[in-house]
């Protein structure tokens, strides 16, 4: 498992449990007693964040609607020399709450996210965003059936052909 950069994750999840289950298996990836990963809730407006700064590891949680219920800022403190690969992380983090994870991924084009499943797999989901602040986030198509979105369709996404033949996807995420 590769380590260095990045200080700072992101991740969409659906499941209404998630959130609380997001503690336990940060401070299990990251070997630290549980009150070491602070949650805080991202949402709050006031900018007064009820947070531990201090934390090893941060992470801002906000509610979202539809196939995904959660959107996870994760930032860990400069002293933490382990930083897992983004891919790495989302992986470990997915089979620890056996809930699927999107994440940015490799691919910079803002519908295609990767997704990490809790058997391991990595692949490309469709995210569909709002027009309108506060609609649903929608899932209408994965690249291999993912458990947690029963309703998408499973398809190949041309728009990654040109990507995967510069040899930038990796064989896995097929």
């Amino acid at each position: 498992m590769s380590e260095g950069p990045p200080a700072f994750y992101i991740f969409l999840a659906p499941g209404h449990s998630t959130r609380t289950r997001m503690r336990m298996a940060l401070a299990e990836v990251f070997d630290l007693p549980a009150h070491d990963v602070e949650l805080y809730d991202g949402d709050d407006v006031t900018g007064t964040y009820d947070c531990r700064w201090d934390a090893p590891v941060l992470c801002g949680y906000q509610r979202r609607r539809g196939d995904l219920d959660w959107a996870f800022d994760v930032g860990l403190a400069a002293e933490r020399s382990y930083r897992p690969a983004e891919r790495d992380l989302a992986m470990l983090l997915a089979r620890a709450m056996d809930t699927p994870l999107l994440f940015p991924g490799d691919v910079h084009l803002p519908w295609i996210w990767q997704v990490a499943t809790p058997k391991g797999e990595v692949s490309y989901a469709r995210l569909d965003e709002p027009e309108e602040e506060g609609g649903e986030l929608t899932i209408p198509a994965v690249e291999i059936a993912v458990p947690g979105f029963p309703k998408a369709d499973v398809l190949a996404f041309p728009e990654l052909d040109r990507f995967r033949q510069a040899g930038k996807g990796h064989e896995s995420d097929r």
